[in-house]
């Protein structure tokens, strides 16, 4: 089991889930693999601005309604923390006000501000392609 540079085997290392990551996994990406190949076993976290920014477009947008029932199925089947931040409308605020081990996100201007803080960062590509910064 790969552990990465996030943390030792005696701790759980907490991998939160962004908007467009989610959008992505609904489009085919598994990047559950990804990560657990990288770093083993993790604990998934999805803040609830995140699930309502996700709603919110599923309300428009037949294509993001159906990804917001799979991602529904997807933190019920797979036990993903949904954890409360607040009644807050900004996913990107809330998430750069968050501590964890790894961001997952395809937001690229996302992915930059959480990288000038010294937050770790899994970046999904259309491609199939993976970076982590």
């Amino acid at each position: 089991m790969a552990m990465g540079s996030l943390g030792n085997s005696n701790s759980t290392i907490k991998v939160v889930i962004d908007t467009s990551a989610l959008i992505t996994l609904c489009e085919g990406q598994d990047f559950f693999r990804a990560v657990e190949a990288e770093y083993g076993t993790v604990k998934y976290i999805i803040p609830t601005s995140v699930v309502h920014e996700l709603k919110k477009l599923s309300l428009d947008n037949a294509k993001y309604a159906r990804c917001y029932n799979l991602v529904q199925k997807i933190i019920e089947r797979n036990n993903i923390s949904v954890i409360f931040t607040g009644d807050s409308k900004y996913a990107d605020a809330d998430l750069l006000d968050m501590t964890a081990n790894l961001f997952v996100t395809n937001d690229m201007e996302l992915a930059k501000k959480l990288n000038s803080q010294n937050k770790k960062v899994f970046i999904l590509k259309k491609n199939k392609y993976y970076d982590f910064y």
